[in-house]
């Protein structure tokens, strides 16, 4: 950081101001003060859907997903068998 401030310092000096404000920039990145966020924009996602997209997704989904539709959750308990005697 230090060497930043020096490089800032000397492009002030040398009447380099694009650099010297570069260097501002890079001595902030490096402290914490900017934060990069890419976003995709391109993926829709459910809250940008109409009622007949998301219909849509959800067949696309589920034909996918049909192969394991009718099997049995592992994560669901088994139902006992109640033999109840009167």
């Amino acid at each position: 950081m230090g060497r930043l401030n020096h490089l800032g310092l000397q492009a002030e000096k040398n009447k380099m101001f694009g650099i010297a404000g570069q260097m501002e920039i890079a001595r902030g990145k490096v402290a914490g003060y900017y934060i990069e966020r890419k976003a995709i924009l391109n993926n829709p996602t459910i809250d940008n859907m109409n009622l007949d997209q998301l219909y849509q997704r959800m067949r696309d989904i589920e034909k996918r997903n049909r192969h394991i539709a009718g099997q049995k959750k592992a994560m669901e308990k088994p139902k006992e068998e109640k033999n109840e005697k009167k």
